[in-house]
């Protein structure tokens, strides 16, 4: 049974990295020039989430946070620590996407390469923390190259 759990863990933390990786890296058009997406900077401005002076600093802040909570997730390092981080973080999103929901704004929460319909978002927003609140839980999970089949 303890190994079930571990190879759900795995998928979680997997997934999850996955989704946060590819999240922030939508984020960014131009990565190699540290771009930020107007959009995603006129998305919170309309709801003024932030005072105006820190929209521009979250949003380039934003999608390195992802990259960098994906990353721990995938190498298993400090797992708890990086589910709580992602926990508040879809926590936030799930209120934005909330509240887009409400007034019938568009969401571009993975960027414009992959538009989602609200109450999906709002349901995916659910999913993802679930799975991050069972790290959180669980913590365990196996290492990547134990989860990819290989022995340790």
């Amino acid at each position: 049974m303890n190994r079930v759990l571990g190879y759900i863990s795995s998928f979680c933390r997997l997934f999850l990295g996955g989704i946060l990786l590819a999240g922030g890296l939508a984020k960014l058009p131009d990565p190699w020039f540290k771009a930020v997406d107007p959009q995603m900077v006129e998305t919170f401005s309309v709801f003024s989430f932030l005072p105006l002076d820190w929209i521009h600093i979250y949003a380039s802040f934003l999608p390195w946070l992802q990259g960098a909570i994906a990353l721990a997730l995938f190498l298993g390092f400090r797992i708890r620590i990086a589910s709580a981080a992602a926990v508040v973080m879809l926590a936030g999103f799930l209120i934005a996407n909330s509240l887009f929901y409400s007034f019938g704004i568009p969401c571009a929460c993975m960027g414009q390469n992959f538009l989602l319909v609200l109450r999906y978002a709002v349901a995916f927003d659910l999913v993802l923390i679930a799975m991050a609140t069972w790290l959180i839980v669980r913590g365990d999970g196996r290492k990547l190259w134990v989860a990819l089949g290989k022995k340790a």
